[in-house]
């Protein structure tokens, strides 16, 4: 028989716990450059956690939404979805504009 305590149930959970909070969440989301009153986007991959304007960790296209013009790599746009990356409401419907996202 195995003798099971109170206390490595507790180290048992906590070490679970633990595990769960290093995950981190990647998002596509928009960036903002641009001057005052003409505003345009970079559509980058960044941690969910960050600022708006924070670090990136690729740009992947732009958005100008004056000329509703956009550019993007849907190479790898593609690549950073199928690895679990979430994109923005906002970032979703430019790429159901573009056809890469059904529905």
């Amino acid at each position: 028989m195995c003798s099971v305590n109170n206390e490595s149930i507790i180290i048992l959970i906590l070490t679970t716990k633990t595990k769960i909070k290093n995950k981190i969440m990647i998002k596509l989301r928009l960036k903002k450059c641009g001057r005052k009153q003409q505003s345009s986007y970079r559509i980058v991959v960044m941690v969910s956690t960050s600022k708006r304007d924070g670090k990136a960790i690729e740009e992947l296209g732009f958005y100008n939404p004056q000329t509703n013009e956009s550019n993007l790599n849907i190479t790898r746009i593609n690549a950073r979805l199928s690895q679990g990356a979430q994109p923005t409401d906002t970032v979703k419907n430019l790429l159901k504009r573009a056809g890469l996202i059904k529905n």
